[in-house]
């Protein structure tokens, strides 16, 4: 007979001792985390995340004396190396100097942007097949090369369209001055001359001005909401600009101020990642200088740009952390609504890969790790997390570099699930509401409200983040009240698992199950 005990978690209080050996993963590479040795002089991880197959790619750059080139690794949930991916595992490729942006697409097939180069850029971008080869049908050999107006161009993000379109953001300039470009390319790799006539736009600030995409989102009828980090070096000024773009390429004068939000947050914030929500609201997170160090910043503003005053300090937390500069380059929610931020941080000497915990209401979340922090330093030399992501799960995933007394290597790490499982996307107009009957033998319902017609399917993990089986397949269910039934199969050995309700890519609501098989 088997049954499972259901618990529906969408709060769990954990404590840690703050040691760096407590948080790390065991099952993960034996010690917790890997490094990636590619054979060249220096290896920096830019991007990673798991795939609907629960694979972890993690993709940046690596370099010699004499040249530059671009990888890509297939981890399996162990932290080996999956040699089905390419053969080897990784695909290096001198066409890119680096990859900044990584994702999977509904077809399975991975997608990167970057650069070409370290001088005279060009933005790149490239479909990638799930077995590690490139898709042909993509610009005739899966990679696309793109100048625009001879400048230096550099693709730092990349999403996909309902309509299957590839839009790309990032920079474009002389390679000290830099304007933000924003481009459209259809299913096969071309500019999509729909989108602004030329199939990109180009936002200019100034001639003496550096500004840079700090994220986007795709939103109804194809909209892109754009949000843009700006310095005026004639000011000496930061600020945070949102536009809103239409289908067609053009900008939406209808938002904020002839088509433009111009935030001011703090004169000396750099933004360096971002949360935007589906409505338009969105969350900031920095640094700013305060006291000779850098603080950490989280603001959070509605769809209009005005700051949302229930959320720290009239809607921005500052935090010290404590005599140290924390410099974050992502930004994630938890299912509580509070943030995990990776970065560096440094007192003096080498700085430390990090990642801080803050709480929904904007202070440090000292139940993550002692002081709030998790620190990582492998050699004494300069360690930093570049990217991260939160297993439906639980437990994280951060990929970046630790120097050595030679030269950098990428770095990936796990730690352990000390973070709260339950509705990990808050963005998703789902609302878990029963499970039953509990316990049960061999069948069970989800019942759940849904607010718009959506697409899901559920699928079973064991508590290290090993994907088990597909329990329901993919499909839409309308808005309102629904049950869902699920089968568990028969050969599961009892134990602690996760249900996992997945939309495409994206991770909806978690359930955590106990299951005795009898």
């Amino acid at each position: 007979m088997n049954r499972i005990l259901t618990v529906f978690m969408l709060t769990l209080p954990f404590m840690i001792n703050g040691q760096v050996n407590s948080l790390l993963d065991s099952s993960f590479n034996k010690i917790g985390y890997k490094l990636l040795d590619l054979g060249n002089d220096d290896e920096k991880a830019n991007s990673c995340f798991l795939s609907a197959k629960n694979k972890i790619y993690v993709s940046g750059g690596s370099s010699t004396s004499s040249s530059d080139r671009a990888f890509i690794t297939r981890l399996n949930v162990n932290g080996l190396v999956d040699s089905s991916f390419n053969s080897t595992g990784t695909i290096i490729n001198s066409t890119f100097y680096s990859i900044y942006d990584s994702y999977e697409d509904a077809n399975n097939n991975i997608i990167v942007t970057g650069a070409k180069s370290l001088l005279n850029q060009n933005m790149v971008i490239a479909r990638i097949l799930e077995n590690g080869t490139y898709d042909k049908t993509f610009s005739g050999d899966g990679i696309q090369e793109i100048n625009f107006n001879d400048q230096e161009d550099v693709a730092k993000k990349v999403k996909e369209d309902s309509k299957g379109r590839y839009v790309v953001a990032g920079t474009t300039g002389d390679g000290f001055y830099t304007d933000v470009l924003i481009s459209r390319l259809d299913h096969s790799g071309n500019l999509d001359k729909s989108f602004n006539q030329t199939g990109y736009l180009v936002l200019n600030f100034g001639p003496k001005d550096r500004s840079y995409v700090a994220d986007f989102l795709i939103i109804n009828n194809n909209k892109i909401l754009l949000l843009v980090n700006h310095y005026a070096e004639t000011s000496t000024s930061y600020n945070i600009n949102c536009f809103l773009i239409n289908e067609n390429g053009t900008i939406d004068s209808t938002y904020g101020v002839n088509g433009k939000l111009m935030i001011d947050i703090n004169n000396q914030t750099d933004v360096a990642c971002s949360i935007i929500q589906a409505d338009g609201a969105f969350w900031i997170g920095g640094y700013t200088t305060k006291s000779n160090r850098d603080q950490l910043i989280i603001a959070k503003l509605d769809s209009l740009g005005h700051l949302d005053a229930n959320f720290g300090n009239k809607g921005i937390s500052i935090n010290a952390i404590g005599s140290s500069s924390m410099t974050p380059t992502s930004m994630k929610i938890t299912s509580d609504k509070s943030f995990r931020l990776s970065g560096r941080i440094s007192t003096s000497g080498y700085p430390d890969a990090c990642i801080v915990g803050i709480s929904s209401k904007g202070t440090i979340d000292s139940s993550f790790a002692v002081n709030g922090v998790f620190q990582f330093n492998r050699s004494n030399r300069t360690d930093h997390f570049n990217s991260f992501f939160i297993y439906p799960t639980g437990q994280i995933i951060a990929a970046g570099f630790s120097e050595d007394s030679i030269d950098d290597k990428t770095i990936i790490l796990k730690l352990k699930n000390k973070i709260n499982v339950g509705i990990i996307d808050q963005y998703k107009t789902i609302s878990l509401t029963k499970f039953f009957p509990n316990p049960f033998q061999h069948n069970a319902t989800i019942e759940m409200n849904l607010d718009e017609s959506l697409e899901f399917g559920i699928r079973l993990f064991d508590e290290s983040g090993k994907y088990i089986s597909e329990l329901v397949p993919n499909r839409i269910y309308n808005a309102g009240q629904i049950e869902v039934p699920i089968e568990v199969p028969n050969h599961l050995r009892s134990g602690n698992y996760i249900l996992v309700i997945q939309s495409k890519n994206k991770i909806l609501a978690s359930i955590k199950t106990k299951f005795l098989n009898q």
